[in-house]
């Protein structure tokens, strides 16, 4: 085992992050989470902006922010659906973004969250 990290996406599972494992102290051997969402962010002093398209639709990944086809690799460098994993879900401002993790809904997206939402003026710093 190398203790690389790596990020690959696609079913090709094209590679398209790589951070050597001396880059880590707390990570060097395993990760305790995972990660996958959006954020909204402004260059300028903007605040309170759209996440995606600005819906948060649940079920219609065609008019909301996704991340499909969700899985990790175990320490033998397999990779695992997330069937047998705690999945938790979690939105910092909830009146202004959502987040529905679907589990695996099938082809094309198998395990899937959606996310996004219409920001606004409550939403600001």
């Amino acid at each position: 085992m190398t203790k690389n990290w790596w990020l690959a996406v696609s079913k090709s599972r094209s590679v398209v992050g790589y951070w050597p494992a001396n880059l880590f102290n707390l990570l060097k051997d395993n990760a305790k989470s995972v990660v996958w969402g959006g954020a909204a962010y402004s260059p300028g002093n903007e605040t309170g902006l759209e996440m995606g398209s600005g819906q948060f639709l649940p079920n219609q990944e065609s008019k909301t922010s996704y991340a499909g086809g969700l899985m990790v690799v175990d320490g033998w460098n397999h990779y695992r659906e997330l069937n047998n994993y705690k999945i938790d879900t979690y939105a910092d401002k909830p009146d202004c973004y959502a987040v529905d993790y679907r589990g695996s809904t099938g082809e094309p997206l198998g395990y899937n969250v959606l996310f996004g939402g219409p920001g606004g003026l409550k939403c600001g710093k």
